[in-house]
């Protein structure tokens, strides 16, 4: 590269320099004005013949061509230590609470849910219709134990967790299990809290028996049994009037006295029913009731039929 460079300086100069003097022998001397310009030419294409050069010698050494770029250093930081690359860190979505939890799309043909005992009546009836309104509303199923004993392996894991945490006193524990057995499987109700684990302003106040997770919204669900001694006698309109009254009251008062990480807007009455008859009287009686006690309130009944004797 370096050969070709110097000679195309020396015939360039040769032409430029001496080839009016060299080729024409019969031309006068160029004056020395003519001969101080081509010097000067001459000298200005050395000078860029030797730029030249140093560039192609500067490129060889390195190893880059022409139309290469350098690859740049690391950066270094002022203790001397290249810093390494940025790591892109990706974040993972974090485990939803179940107020942000997506509701289960089951089909209406799906309900009742598989568990112990057969349900059936009203299920899957809890929607907008009841959460957005402040009236009272009245739905009634039936669970059928047949001969089959209580089995706590085939309760759910909200009744399984309800069975094992206990209750805050009382022989209650096996209603609360199947109270919320039955809401799980007609209204796919989320056990949020049992009875010992809803936090409350006054500890020495009225207290409702479950939290749960219905269509997303918190749920408080009261839970009591419309039964007496002897079962077989007949239960009473009387009877059932003193209970609900009872219990409809001291709903609200424990609404109010949730803490707000509690709180809960609406209200389920459950009642678990020995038989037929007893339900029919707690609703004859329920339905005689002023619309202030009743207001804001759910009120489910449950018939209990067959192998029910673990509940009452």
């Amino acid at each position: 590269m370096r050969i070709r460079s110097t000679c195309w300086v020396v015939g360039l100069f040769c032409v430029l320099a001496f080839a009016p003097a060299a080729c024409s022998p019969g031309n006068p001397s160029e004056p020395a004005e003519e001969q101080q310009r081509n010097e000067a030419i001459a000298e200005k294409i050395e000078e860029k013949a030797t730029e030249r050069n140093t560039k192609e010698k500067t490129a060889d050494d390195a190893g880059v061509g022409p139309e290469e770029e350098a690859v740049p250093e690391p950066k270094a930081t002022e203790q001397g230590v290249t810093e390494p690359p940025q790591e892109v860190v990706v974040e993972e979505p974090s485990t939803p609470t179940p107020d942000e939890m997506v509701p289960e799309i089951i089909p209406e043909s799906m309900f009742p849910k598989d568990g112990l005992g057969q349900l059936s009546g009203q299920c899957n009836v809890l929607d907008d219709e009841e959460w957005n309104s402040s009236k009272s509303f009245f739905f009634r199923n039936t669970i059928d134990f047949g001969t089959m004993p209580f089995d706590k392996a085939k309760l759910t894991q909200g009744g399984r967790k309800i069975w094992d945490d206990g209750n805050l006193g009382g022989s209650s524990v096996h209603s609360e299990v199947f109270a919320y057995e039955v809401l799980y499987r007609c209204e796919s109700a989320a056990l949020l809290k049992s009875e010992g684990e809803i936090v409350y302003q006054d500890k020495g106040g009225k207290k409702t028996d479950l939290l749960v997770l219905i269509d997303q919204r918190k749920i408080g669900v009261s839970v009591t049994r419309a039964f007496h001694f002897p079962p077989t006698n007949p239960y009473t309109e009387q009877e059932a009037n003193t209970l609900l009254t009872k219990k409809l009251k001291d709903i609200p008062l424990s609404a109010k006295n949730a803490d707000s990480k509690d709180a809960w807007g609406r209200s389920i009455l459950h009642i678990l029913a020995y038989n037929k008859q007893y339900a029919d009287v707690v609703e004859t009686a329920y339905k005689k009731l002023d619309a202030s006690v009743t207001s804001n309130i759910v009120l489910m009944v449950t018939v209990t039929d067959g192998k029910d004797d673990h509940i009452y």
